[in-house]
């Protein structure tokens, strides 16, 4: 038996894109991604692996960056 996927809408597509950029610069976390995209945590969590993303890793290094902005403003 064949299985059909329902199509996705472009809502559903401007949330995984938007998720995708806010990880990839490091500004969420999965978490808040999937907060702001109305999704589960896991299916963010399978668009970052999708697009090559560790989401744990590149949040680390914006809030080092940040970190480092902040100071050097003191």
């Amino acid at each position: 038996m064949e299985q059909r996927t329902k199509p996705q809408s472009s809502a559903d597509d401007c949330a995984r894109l938007a998720a995708i950029a806010l990880m990839r610069d490091g500004r969420a976390t999965m978490a808040e991604a999937a907060n702001l995209a109305g999704t589960s945590r896991q299916l963010v969590a399978f668009w970052a692996r999708r697009a090559g993303i560790n989401p744990m890793q590149t949040r680390a290094e914006y809030l080092a960056r940040e970190w480092q902005r902040v100071r050097q403003n003191e």
